[in-house]
């Protein structure tokens, strides 16, 4: 068994030194208050300096530690996709230009990283398609883990995708 950290890199909590210096980096809406979530927020990775940040993080974690997984996910709704600062074509693209930020990183820890294994999961399961396939060795598929449960999701994941290219384990409480 090798060493493996849950990461959810793209939230931020408010009570936070990161959130303290830059509260412009989070998707929120002008004169609007912002919701939370998990008490958290949603960094914008459409933002340079915000994809380069959750970069380094990363990739600074990974070279001072010896980490052998990574699962990295992605727990809360988004509520406020808005960018107050960006032009107006960019507020449109805002949703396209995180999920490129997002895999744009996974590429460049990738490169630095070839040997750490990547699982993707969001909620069990929200972030399970063909793009993220092409950058993650694995999915989550679902946070429910009752065996007969897992039975008919599994069965429905194998439909659509490679069955090797989930993690899949149950269990149950029995009284």
């Amino acid at each position: 068994m090798e060493f493996g950290l849950w990461v959810e890199p793209e939230m931020v909590n408010p009570d936070s030194e990161l959130y303290r210096a830059h509260p412009d980096w989070v998707y929120h809406f002008p004169n609007r208050s912002s919701s939370l979530s998990r008490h958290q927020l949603i960094l914008n990775l459409a933002r340079n300096e915000v994809k380069d940040f959750v970069f380094s993080t990363l990739d600074r974690l990974l070279d001072e530690h010896t980490i052998k997984y990574l699962k990295w996910d992605y727990n809360r709704p988004v509520t406020e996709s808005g960018w107050p600062d960006a032009p107006s074509e960019r507020q449109r693209e805002v949703s396209v230009r995180h999920v490129q930020a997002f895999y744009e990183i996974v590429v460049r820890l990738r490169a630095r990283h070839p040997d750490v294994l990547l699982e993707v999961c969001a909620s069990g399961g929200g972030r399970v398609n063909m793009g993220s396939l092409h950058y993650f060795d694995h999915t989550w598929v679902s946070d429910n883990t009752d065996p007969f449960d897992r039975l008919a999701i599994q069965q429905g994941y194998s439909l659509v995708y490679a069955p090797k290219t989930m993690y899949a384990w149950g269990y149950a409480v029995r009284p």
